[in-house]
């Protein structure tokens, strides 16, 4: 247990190796090395130990999927709305850089994703802590932003449903994507 009384990320990691061996075939040794060499990418920018268990997950679970280039998880995101900048734990984009390139061309774009993890100690410890983060998601909604939102204690309760969830998301906006941009191709003929 750490400070907080929860599961350490170091418990969390080994669970998510554990489970995505189970899932994907690989040894859990070899699936746990791969989690922490993704997460020392991003190690630097996250700021909790929640951030730290969702990017673990979420690794545990991209391997299993296989997914070489899809949704990539960009830690502590700050998004310019006006004169305010507002930060998310996530930003969730995709590593298909050739996707991101033919949507462009055709003036498409990749949809704005975002997870926010609350634990209770930090972010709602008072009603203008609440207000603010209320403030800030409505401003967003505005601005075309989808939010995922997870507790601390949901997070730790059930961290593969948390990822899966924001996980799956992503990559159906992934594949909505790639069909818009082959649909505009077949329309107007092939960029190339």
């Amino acid at each position: 247990m750490d400070s907080w009384g929860l599961p350490s990320v170091g418990i969390q990691i080994a669970a998510a190796a554990r489970w995505a061996s189970g899932v994907g075939g690989d040894p859990a040794n070899e699936i746990e090395g791969r989690i922490c060499t993704a997460a020392l990418e991003v190690f630097d920018a996250i700021e909790s130990p929640l951030e730290a268990v969702f990017a673990a997950w979420w690794t545990a679970l991209a391997d299993t999927e296989r997914e070489v280039m899809g949704p990539c998880l960009m830690p502590q995101y700050e998004v310019a709305l006006g004169d305010t900048v507002y930060r998310v734990d996530f930003s969730v984009g995709t590593g298909n850089l050739d996707l991101l390139m033919d949507a462009h061309y055709v003036g498409l774009q990749w949809p704005c994703l975002a997870v926010e993890l609350d634990g209770h100690e930090f972010h709602e410890r008072t009603k203008d802590q609440v207000a603010r983060r209320d403030a800030r998601d409505r401003a967003l909604h505005r601005d075309g932003w989808s939010l995922f939102h997870y507790s601390g204690s949901e997070l730790y309760a059930a961290p593969l449903r948390c990822v899966r969830e924001a996980y799956d998301f992503a990559t159906t906006q992934e594949r909505e994507l790639l069909g818009r941009v082959r649909a505009h191709e077949q329309t107007n003929g092939s960029r190339a």
